[in-house]
């Protein structure tokens, strides 16, 4: 891959990755709607299953900031870096709660077509910036 296109690609993941934590502050799914593939894939560790359309994805992100705002679920973002590639990750916590997630994002034909949510710790070792990473972590 050229770098024009991995240095494009990540432009988009981290556009989405801002989006999607809008989406999170406002409890409002429909500014991620237009970066969606209509086959996009959404899989998480707290998922029971993979979830494979823009639909039904956007129905359970829809229901889920619903459920966030009726319990004023404030969440705390930060974005990442992967080191030495650059790539965006977006980490985040709900305030007051010691779980922490974090987004990665794969992209096709300048579309997102799947998201993946894991728990932080097991992109810890590529953050660029420790200090950084270790401030979220513990405020």
């Amino acid at each position: 891959m050229l770098k024009e296109d991995v240095a494009q690609r990540y432009n988009l993941e981290e556009s989405f990755l801002e989006k999607l934590q809008k989406a999170y502050t406002n409890y409002d799914a429909g500014c991620i709607k237009d970066f969606l593939a209509d086959n996009v894939t959404y899989d998480s560790i707290w998922v029971i299953e993979q979830i494979t359309n823009k639909t039904d994805y956007c129905n359970y992100l829809e229901c889920k900031l619903k459920a966030m705002k009726e319990k004023n679920t404030v969440i705390n973002f930060l974005m990442m870096y992967e080191q030495g590639k650059g790539r965006p990750h977006l980490i985040f916590t709900p305030k007051n709660n010691n779980s922490y997630g974090c987004f990665t994002i794969e992209t096709e034909n300048n579309l997102i077509k799947a998201i993946h949510l894991t728990p932080s710790d097991f992109y810890s070792l590529g953050y660029k910036d420790k200090e950084k990473y270790e401030q979220f972590i513990n405020q």
